[in-house]
């Protein structure tokens, strides 16, 4: 992202929402640049994340499984969790 935005004068944040027991959400803030102005476009893509999944990191795939990360295993399925990831855009 600091590829495509960076030096342009456009700020961004990304958050991801996750399911957590009994219908609740988490929202976890990953990106933090500030509080968005009026000309902010918000878009999302859902992401599943099955039990089997390997983290990947800046240098490639681990081998750390899904079950060592932060978001909470959502059912007893081969589904680990589904996360929205949020990425809001604006001009500085």
């Amino acid at each position: 992202m600091n590829e495509t935005f960076g030096g342009r004068g456009i700020a961004y944040n990304v958050r991801f929402v996750s399911l957590e027991p009994g219908d609740g959400r988490s929202y976890r803030k990953f990106v933090y640049q500030g509080d968005p102005t009026e000309n902010a476009v918000t878009v999302s893509r859902t992401v599943t994340i099955y039990d089997d999944d390997h983290l990947v990191g800046p240098d490639g795939p681990t081998s750390t499984r899904v079950g060592s990360a932060r978001f909470v295993d959502a059912s007893n399925s081969t589904v680990y969790n589904v996360v929205a990831v949020e990425v809001t855009v604006w001009r500085m």
